[in-house]
């Protein structure tokens, strides 16, 4: 099988989905990869490719080594990684009224999230040309699936990290000075690991650093 690797961005998505939806995403991804069949379509203009799962969304670029996935979330949600940095601008116009207007990305985001299906086609193809050009400056998909999946088995890449290095949570909270209650909470998203943590974990753990999304 064709090896399938990750952006840190889609596996930081992956995390935030409900448990059930984290577990189709990544095993209709492998056997996607196995067998071919999914529901699939290639997206114009760009070199991307959707996959849905449900109302779940992934974005994935074919190269010769590997599948990379580069976007992850539900229909209405996976749009808001472009559209969140969007500002609407408001203009007061004769009478009164106010109009409302937005860039086409923006626009185009917000109606993907509405179910309109060609509006999310161009919402893809953009994040699909957002990744090219990240891909380009170096900062490709790379973090295996493995990886994903026990993100999507236990909600966060450092609860994953943990298991990988069969660690207790009570070794590791003493490794980066904290108590076992506040490394329970980074693990389950309530708290964060601050800039000097990530590494000491990442070093402890024996995975790479910018999987501890």
């Amino acid at each position: 099988m064709t090896s399938i690797v990750y952006d840190p961005a889609s596996l930081r998505a992956l995390a935030k989905l409900p448990k059930p939806a984290r577990r189709a995403v990544v095993a209709k991804r492998a056997r996607c990869a196995e067998t071919g069949a999914g529901d699939v379509k290639a997206l114009v203009g760009t070199l991307g490719i959707r996959l849905r799962v449900g109302n779940g969304r992934l974005l994935f670029l074919e190269t010769a080594d590997a599948i990379e996935v580069f976007a992850i979330g539900d229909r209405h949600d996976i749009h808001r990684r472009e559209d969140g940095a969007m500002t609407s601008q408001f203009i007061r116009i004769e009478g009164g009224e106010e109009l409302v207007v937005l860039t086409r990305r923006a626009y185009d985001a917000r109606l993907a999230q509405l179910g309109d299906e060609t509006a999310e086609d161009r919402a893809a193809a953009r994040l699909a040309d957002d990744y090219l050009a990240a891909k380009d400056a170096g900062l490709g998909a790379a973090i295996p699936h493995r990886f994903a999946v026990s993100v999507a088995e236990h909600g966060s890449s450092v609860c994953a990290a943990r298991k990988q290095c069969d660690a207790t949570r009570s070794e590791l909270a003493r490794s980066l000075g904290r108590s076992v209650a506040v490394f329970e909470a980074i693990e389950h998203g309530r708290s964060a690991l601050s800039d000097a943590q990530r590494p000491r974990l990442a070093e402890r753990t024996g995975i790479a650093l910018d999987w501890l999304v």
